[in-house]
């Protein structure tokens, strides 16, 4: 059901950039169906993107030292697989700003490159999916399997903390664009992807960044070995 859904919402994507170029001469009727699917987009995209979920669930783990990860009886890695949603979500979202801002900043705030926020996310699904395959620190209770943060050697602890960090500034950076536009979606989502890329080319995100895809050679390292 929610892959359905997904497909229907990214055809639209596309739907919506054609709509653009016919709008220009027809401006009635037309104007207020691209309207509709745009706020139709942006509701479902934005219910999706959940960087501030995955952040509490960071911040919770870290207060454990527990990062669950799934059921007793199930192999699947939720933080791994939420990061592969929040990086399609991401995509998604450059994707429909492009046709609804006329393209404007959209070299600052594009995913469709190398060393963007989406490849960011991708490589901390990486991460939280290599320390999942790690059986050494991966212990099972009555709430189920959790990586045991505690195990880890200081490097990758290191690695689950540059990861609570970067997300918990995402979803500040986030929260602030929404609360300042005042229920104006377009606006808020406009001033979050500039915003965010602005903070994802800093120095210091870089450097983090790199450290995080060095992290990850090693554990691919270490599991094919």
């Amino acid at each position: 059901m929610r892959k359905g859904k997904l497909f229907i919402i990214v055809v639209l994507l596309f739907i919506l950039s054609g709509t653009l170029n016919v709008f220009q001469y027809d401006k009635s009727k037309k104007h207020e169906n691209y309207e509709t699917a745009v706020e139709i987009a942006l509701s479902y995209f934005n219910s999706q993107y959940r960087v501030g979920s995955i952040h509490g669930a960071l911040v919770e783990a870290i207060s454990s030292s527990k990062l669950y990860i799934g059921e007793q009886d199930e192999s699947s890695n939720v933080i791994h697989r939420n990061f592969q949603h929040l990086s399609v979500m991401h995509r998604e979202l450059t994707l429909l700003y492009g046709p609804i801002s006329s393209y404007a900043n959209y070299t600052d705030v594009s995913s469709l490159r190398e060393n963007s926020i989406y490849d960011m996310f991708v490589d901390f699904s990486l991460f939280f999916e290599c320390l999942g395959m790690q059986q050494e620190w991966i212990v099972s209770d009555t709430s189920g399997r959790y990586i045991d943060l505690e195990g880890l050697s200081n490097e990758l602890y290191r690695g689950v903390r540059i990861v609570e960090d970067i997300t918990g500034q995402l979803e500040l950076i986030r929260s602030r664009s929404y609360d300042n536009k005042m229920g104006s979606d377009q606006e808020a989502l406009a001033d979050y992807l500039i915003k965010s890329a602005a903070y994802f080319k800093s120095q210091e995100i870089q450097e983090n960044i790199k450290s995080i895809r060095k992290m990850n050679e090693e554990l691919l390292s270490k599991i094919s070995s």
